[in-house]
Parts: structure tokens; sequence; C-alpha cells
């Protein structure tokens, strides 16, 4: 049998892996990694920096995956769960790597500690927290005593806001969902003494009709 090459053609094999490189080039030039910023252990850093077990979701975050409340947040972090025994709208109890609680009393303290702004919420009563205007969301995985005190035997969850950064601006946003659900959010920050005083201020308002009919009211 006699085989003949044509002038001026290439090997399809040779073609498939100039395409594959010149792809894998371009995706590395453009896969530059954002640093992330934590206060984790009571200062700023990065997250690459520290040495414990943290994962952050930012602003950005938070409004892509649509997070509306606390509960929210376990399908995004690993080894976190939270669960709502009550059902929906009720306390949520927290778990990170299997530690948690068995008693869903209110005013029972989890071993989770939970911060907003660095200020304490003990018992579940003051953990359904909503998410709106959040700058971002630090969860420690592993026993924080250290830093965190006696009820962070299986971790801390801090949940930071927005801060006034002397401009003055402000946001408004409308939505609407399933069954009924209205839902309208905002913050309004202005500076009232140039460098030296700032504030802000946040709202949400939500209204749904719920997955059931209340038979008897």
């Amino acid at each position: 049998m006699k085989r003949k090459n044509l002038p001026g053609t290439t090997s399809l094999p040779t073609i498939l892996g100039t395409a594959l490189t010149l792809s894998t080039t371009a995706f590395a030039q453009s896969a530059v990694l954002e640093e992330v910023i934590v206060t984790a252990q009571k200062r700023v850093e990065s997250m690459q920096d520290i040495p414990i077990s943290v994962s952050a979701l930012s602003s950005s975050d938070m409004e892509g995956l649509a997070l509306l409340n606390a509960s929210d947040i376990a399908a995004h972090v690993p080894n976190l769960n939270v669960s709502q025994p009550y059902g929906d709208g009720s306390p949520p109890l927290f778990a990170l790597r299997g530690v948690t609680t068995t008693d869903y009393s209110h005013n029972q303290s989890s071993p989770i500690a939970i911060y907003v702004d660095e200020v304490y919420k003990s018992s579940g009563a003051l953990q359904s927290l909503q998410l709106y205007d959040m700058e971002r969301i630090e969860v420690l995985r592993g026993p924080q005593g250290t830093l965190y005190g006696k009820n962070a035997t299986g971790g801390a969850v801090n949940f930071i806001v927005k801060k006034p950064n002397f401009e003055n601006e402000g946001y408004l946003t409308l939505g609407v969902g399933n069954e009924s659900r209205q839902e309208a959010k905002g913050a309004f920050a202005a500076q009232l003494a140039e460098d030296v005083l700032a504030t802000r201020a946040a709202f949400i308002y939500t209204k749904a009709d719920g997955s059931t009919d209340n038979l008897y009211p």
C-alpha cells in the first residue's frame, strides 16, 4: 500500500496540543486569586497567613449566593451544619465538626460561639440573624477558647457588618419571590464631620405568606 503526505498539512494531535497549551497559559494568566482579609485572631490579617482553619464569605459572595439568614451559610462552609429544630423562622442550632448541643431551649448557651461585631450572642434567641449589609462572615473551625472564651469548644462564627467610610452613599434593593414574598432592604451612609465622624444605617423588610395555611387563627 502506498502512502502519500500532502504538503502544508499538520497532524490533528499537534493542533490539539497547541490549542491546549495556549488555553492553559491564558487561564494561568487570568486566574489571579484575590487576597482575603479576616480578623479571626482579633487583628487584620490575610487568611493565608493565619494558623487556624477558617472560611470567609464576603459581601459579594452573600449577594451572589442569595443568602438570606444565618442558616443559609451552612451549604457553603465545610464542616458547618445549621438546623432549626422548631421549623423555619426558629432560632438556628449551629454544629461545627460534629460539636453541638442537644438542649434546644432558647436560653441555653451553645458550644459554637456566635459574634456580631465582636459582641457575643449567648443564646439561640439572639442568633436568628438576617444577612443584610454584611461586610463578611468568618467561620473558625476547632476549639477557639484562647481568644473567644469558654463557649467556643467547637468553633466560632463572626458576623461583621459594613462600617461607615466617610463617603455619602446608599442603596435600595427591592425583590419578590415564591409564596408572595416581598423584600426591601437598603443602607445609607453619611459623613458628619470630615475625616472625623460618620454614620451608617441599614434596614430590611420582608413579608411572605408561608408554605402552609393556618386554619386555626
